[in-house]
């Protein structure tokens, strides 16, 4: 075969197209053992959105996100924050009693 797809006979076409399934399975098999997809992007909660969900209002939130360099507090801009809500749920989990 020389490369170039028009000049295959069926033969060798057919040849190609079994190779190819072999090497599509193989990559599917290796990505099923590498791990999971990468995460979604992350969703983004208003402080106001946040603040509903933890029972505060949104400027604590955002003065304790700030001093505490919370990992849940994202910047957007000079004054916009967002809250990335998986988080935000995580730390909120961890800070209410069992």
């Amino acid at each position: 075969m020389d490369g170039k797809i028009e000049t295959l006979t069926a033969t060798e076409a057919a040849e190609l197209r079994r190779q190819l399934a072999h090497q599509l399975a193989d990559l599917d098999a290796h990505l099923a053992v590498v791990g999971p997809q990468p995460a979604p992007p992350a969703t983004l909660l208003t402080p106001e959105e946040a603040g509903k969900l933890a029972g505060v209002e949104a400027g604590w939130l955002v003065r304790y996100g700030r001093t505490h360099k919370s990992a849940w507090l994202r910047k957007l801009g000079h004054k916009t924050v967002r809250i990335d809500s998986a988080a935000f749920t995580r730390w909120l989990a961890s800070r209410r009693p069992q």
